[in-house]
């Protein structure tokens, strides 16, 4: 295994790696899998007894951060926790709603430190169909365009470990969970994107790379004009304490630099496929699908 820290590695040559120039102006490990981190947009109410009455009570607030177990697929709720950033990439994504015998699904490009190229996709295309360059005149883009960008998400995902604090689960009830659990976390919303990079934007003017620091996850509410609410990530970077990066450290950074590169591998191979027709060797087309998660339409 290649070495992450030697004495001829420059802040640069890390910070690259690490996905941190997009910050700036200009164990055992399973690449297959990784546990999910998010953010619960609806309340979940269940049936608890009130005066000798079952009644429906929220049993998990909106606005919980969420963690979807990677092997179970169970999910975990907490008001709050600290994810320790190791990387992150970005990527553009689109849901599509299925009809008739077709299925939801969402299309994905590969991951990159930018977003400055055309990237490829699960569909044969570049950008999930988003056109090349800034657009300058949109009102000449046709409407059945403009209603394919409008789809398009620009998404930053952020690998680290997590631990979460006041953990329960679907039913209300406290359960423990181990901590530094690795996880991917695909951010799409459109400020949130913007507003995720702040963590990493200081870390670069501080020349400190993310796994030296942690961040302080919780959410903030918005309103939206009907009456209802949404619920954005609240990343505050914690600088009381700097961690060490030692051998596990390392070889955890060089998994998830495999996680991308296998995710890559399979949205390029499924590019080629739309293109060209060739059909996925047996098995791989299940190992696609737990990259190109379909869970419903994006938040």
């Amino acid at each position: 295994m290649t070495e992450l820290m030697t004495t001829n590695n420059s802040f640069a040559d890390l910070a690259k790696a690490a996905g941190m120039l997009l910050a700036s102006e200009g164990s055992e490990t399973r690449t297959n899998s990784l546990s999910r981190l998010g953010l619960l947009q609806k309340p979940i109410v269940g049936k608890q007894e009130v005066k000798g009455k079952m009644v429906n009570v929220e049993v998990v607030e909106a606005g919980y951060v969420k963690l979807e177990n990677a092997d179970t697929r169970e999910l975990f709720y907490a008001e709050s926790a600290h994810l320790r950033p190791y990387m992150q990439r970005v990527l553009y994504k689109r849901f599509v709603r299925g009809s008739g015998d077709e299925p939801n699904k969402f299309i994905k490009t590969v991951m990159a430190t930018d977003l400055n190229s055309d990237l490829k996709d699960t569909e044969g295309g570049f950008n999930c169909g988003k056109p090349a360059g800034y657009i300058k005149d949109w009102n000449a883009v046709p409407d059945a365009l403009k209603s394919v960008i409008k789809q398009i998400k620009r998404t930053r995902a952020i690998f680290g470990t997590v631990t979460l604090y006041g953990v329960v689960n679907a039913s209300g009830e406290q359960v423990d969970l181990e901590k530094d659990i690795p996880v991917i976390w695909e951010i799409d919303n459109r400020d949130a994107f913007k507003d995720s990079n702040a963590p990493f934007r200081s870390l670069y003017s501080r020349k400190e790379l993310p796994m030296h620091r942690r961040i302080n996850v919780s959410s903030t509410e918005r309103a939206l004009p009907n009456g209802e609410s949404f619920y954005l990530p609240k990343l505050d970077l914690d600088l009381s304490n700097k961690f060490d990066i030692n051998g596990e450290e390392q070889a955890l950074f060089e998994s998830f630099l495999d996680w991308v590169n296998n995710y890559n591998s399979y949205v390029l191979r499924q590019w080629d496929t739309k293109v060209n027709g060739d059909d996925l060797p047996s098995g791989q087309n299940a190992l696609l699908d737990s990259f190109i998660e379909v869970e419903g339409e994006a938040a």
